[in-house]
């Protein structure tokens, strides 16, 4: 496989070839598959640190905590300290009540993300990440879904904190009404 640097080097050599119609290169050479660099791995699910992809088909519960991550060379929700700081922000909300579940969504297309989550029987869905759309809840037919600050964000920029226990008042007063 070939390293990000070289896929990169050929995707523009094919882009001169294709394109522009300079033909300087072996056609062999441009019939090698692009390495995927590591910001564009394969869209992917797991719930947990351990297990590379989890099966979504058969998620159902209340409220889904969704950790969004571009690759996986961003910190993972499933390490420490953020899943120690995540289980307590999830424990302050008192919600022991409900069904809850964790997912790491590991991909950039959020458009990927949401046809995802059509599979999964799930009422909120609480989309943590590093830039999130803060605001009130959007509302689909499928759920209602709400975005915040994740743990990996919040433990390195503290005065973010009282934004994301904002949101997860949100969540709170959903639930307990």
């Amino acid at each position: 496989m070939k390293s990000y640097e070289e896929a990169m080097n050929l995707h523009l050599l094919r882009y001169y070839h294709e394109v522009l119609g300079f033909n300087f290169l072996p056609k062999d050479l441009l019939s090698e598959p692009l390495a995927k660099s590591p910001a564009h791995e394969v869209v992917f699910w797991r719930d947990s640190l351990s297990q590379d992809k989890a099966d979504i088909t058969h998620i159902e519960c209340d409220l889904l905590f969704i950790s969004s991550i571009a690759s996986l060379e961003q910190e993972s929700i499933f390490q420490e300290p953020y899943w120690t700081l995540f289980k307590k922000m999830k424990n302050a909300m008192g919600l022991a009540q409900i069904e809850m579940k964790v997912l790491e969504y590991v991909g950039h297309s959020e458009n990927e993300l949401f046809h995802d989550l059509l599979k999964m029987k799930v009422s909120v869905v609480l989309l943590m990440k590093e830039n999130p759309e803060r605001g009130d809840f959007k509302v689909s037919k499928e759920f209602k879904f709400l975005e915040t600050y994740s743990p990996q964000t919040v433990s390195s920029r503290t005065e973010l904190k009282k934004n994301s226990w904002d949101d997860l008042q949100k969540v709170m007063k959903l639930f307990k009404n």
